[in-house]
């Protein structure tokens, strides 16, 4: 297992360089998780004693800080800091009155020795080595058609695939259905369902007869366009 790092465009303000880099990570690990994992490390500890650490460790802390005190840990360190602006420095601090934005923040600073040794160890991959995050269309069917035979315009189509999902109000996203040859590419106008794994949509209208192949859109976290494209093509016939 490594690190992602991929290279988006940098939109952020005040920047002059065109790129960033951006970390992808390879999953999430939540408390239970890491308490079962620590369970089965070089410990003489249980489970239930170290649910029982954790949950005393974090109640010492937040006492702790919620009394004034910078809490120094291995990991760390924890303190709360004020926030907010006043017109003059007479101006009273209210937390409690949400219209003022006044408040407190927990902040945690890594502890520099931990964190050189987190960055010593960390294994690396550029996206290029990851596995495509494009959508991958696989079976396309018009449940009121039997047998398989073509499509007509205005036909109910369920896709099922991997990584399908996109905004259906953004119109360069959905899915399409892109002429053979000429490449005039329709947009299906309704959709009854959008998930990862199946799409239900309404082919468009107006669509002419022939054959189309079948493409999805969607778009990454940065806005950054990503397609899928449904193997061979699939026949549309006219209502007459």
């Amino acid at each position: 297992m490594a690190l992602t790092i991929s290279a988006r465009k940098n939109t952020l303000t005040g920047q002059s360089r065109a790129w960033r880099f951006h970390t992808s990570h390879e999953a999430i690990v939540s408390c239970e998780d890491l308490i079962d994992l620590m369970a089965g490390s070089r410990t003489t500890l249980s489970k239930p004693d170290l649910v029982a650490s954790m949950a005393l460790l974090t109640e010492t802390i937040a006492t702790l800080v919620a009394d004034g005190k910078f809490v120094k840990t291995p990991l760390g360190d924890f303190y709360l800091c004020a926030v907010g602006t006043i017109d003059k420095p007479e101006d009273a601090f209210t937390p409690g009155r949400a219209e003022s934005g006044h408040g407190f923040r927990l902040r945690f600073r890594p502890d520099r020795s931990t964190e050189a040794g987190i960055a010593r160890s960390v294994r690396l991959r550029r996206d290029d080595d990851r596995p495509s995050l494009d959508p991958l269309p696989l079976r396309l069917e018009a449940p009121a058609r039997t047998g398989g035979g073509p499509l007509r315009p205005g036909d109910v189509i369920s896709l099922e695939g991997y990584r399908l999902g996109f905004d259906p109000g953004d119109t360069d996203q959905g899915l399409f259905l892109v002429r053979d040859p000429d490449g005039a590419r329709l947009r299906c106008p309704v959709y009854a369902r959008i998930r990862p794994s199946l799409v239900i949509a309404q082919l468009p209208a107006d669509l002419l007869p022939g054959d189309y192949r079948v493409l999805v859109r969607s778009a990454g976290g940065s806005g950054a366009p990503r397609e899928g494209w449904l193997e061979g093509k699939v026949r549309v016939e006219g209502t007459d």
